[in-house]
C-alpha cells in the first residue's frame, strides 16, 4: 500500500513539475518520508520545490501549522535563508469542525482562508511578500487535485540563495519544517519544539518504485519526521511535527 501511495505521488508531483516549470528542469530528487514526497529539481535560473501527501492528517498539519523551507548552498544546513508560509498562523475560524476531526475536511475551501502573505529571509533580513505578486518573482502555492494529494509547490531564484553569479548548487541542502521559528510554538494549546533532524538523500539507483525502500524509508538515512513528535497539547493528543533536511543533489 506505501509503494502504491507512492508511486501515485510521484506521478502526480511530474504532471505539476511539468506545468510550473519555465525551463528545463533537469534531472529531479526525489525523497519519500513517512508518506511525503519531496522533489526538487532546477532550471538555468531557479530551483523548484513540490511536496506533496496523499495523507490528510500530514495535510492538515502543513496547513495549521505552516511551513518554513531552508535553503543552504554549502550543505551545512544552516537556517539563514527560507520561505516561511503563511507569515502568520490560521485565525481561530480555522479550527476543525467535526467534518475535519474525522480527517474529511474540504481542503480546497482551507487553502482559500489561508492568508497571501509570505516571509522571504536572507541572513537576517526579512522581508514580507504576496505570494500571487511580488518583486522576488518566487511563486509559491497550495493545492489539492481530484486524486486527493496534497502539494505545496515553490519555484524561487537562485539569486535569492545566494549572491554569487556563479553557485555551485550541488551541495544545496533544503530543510522543511512545520510551525513557527522559535524553538517552542505554542497555539492552540500546542507546545511544540521543532528540534534539528538532518537526512541524507539519494537519487537514482537503490530505490523501489516510489524511492521507498523494503522498510518504508528513505534511502540514505533515518526517517525525519516519524521521530520528532510535538510534546502533548492540551485533550491528551499528541501533534506530529515536521523537520526534515535532505540533499538537493542538483548539478553544478
Amino acid at each position: 500500500m506505501k509503494t502504491l501511495t507512492a508511486i501515485i505521488l510521484l506521478l502526480l508531483s511530474s504532471a505539476i513539475l511539468a506545468q510550473t516549470d519555465d525551463g528545463d528542469p533537469g534531472v529531479s530528487t526525489e525523497v519519500v518520508d513517512d508518506g511525503i514526497l519531496y522533489k526538487t529539481s532546477q532550471d538555468q535560473n531557479n530551483v523548484h520545490i513540490i511536496i506533496s501527501t496523499s495523507d490528510k492528517g500530514k495535510a492538515m498539519i502543513i496547513l495549521r501549522l505552516g511551513l518554513t523551507v531552508y535553503f543552504d548552498v554549502t550543505g551545512k544546513s544552516k537556517r539563514r535563508v527560507f520561505v516561511k508560509y503563511p507569515d502568520k498562523l490560521p485565525p481561530p475560524s480555522f479550527d476543525l469542525d467535526q467534518k475535519e476531526r474525522s480527517l474529511d475536511p474540504d481542503f480546497n475551501i482551507l487553502i482559500e482562508q489561508l492568508p497571501l502573505e509570505a516571509i522571504y529571509g536572507y541572513f537576517g533580513d526579512q522581508q514580507p511578500f504576496n505570494i500571487q505578486l511580488n518583486d522576488h518573482n518566487i511563486s509559491l502555492r497550495y493545492s489539492y487535485s481530484t486524486d486527493e494529494v496534497f502539494s505545496y509547490e515553490l519555484h524561487i531564484p537562485k539569486s535569492k540563495l545566494t549572491d554569487k553569479t556563479n553557485e555551485d548548487f550541488s551541495k544545496l541542502t533544503i530543510g522543511v519544517v512545520s510551525g513557527a521559528f522559535k524553538s517552542k510554538m505554542k497555539t492552540a494549546g500546542i507546545s511544540m519544539s521543532p528540534g534539528a533532524r538532518t537526512m541524507r538523500s539519494r537519487s537514482g539507483s537503490g530505490m523501489s518504485p516510489g524511492g521507498i525502500t523494503s522498510g518504508g524509508m528513505a534511502p540514505g538515512g533515518t526517517r525525519g519526521m516519524a521521530g520528532n513528535r510535538g510534546n502533548r497539547p492540551r485533550g491528551g493528543q499528541s501533534m506530529p511535527s515536521i523537520d526534515f533536511w535532505f540533499d538537493a543533489n542538483l548539478t553544478k
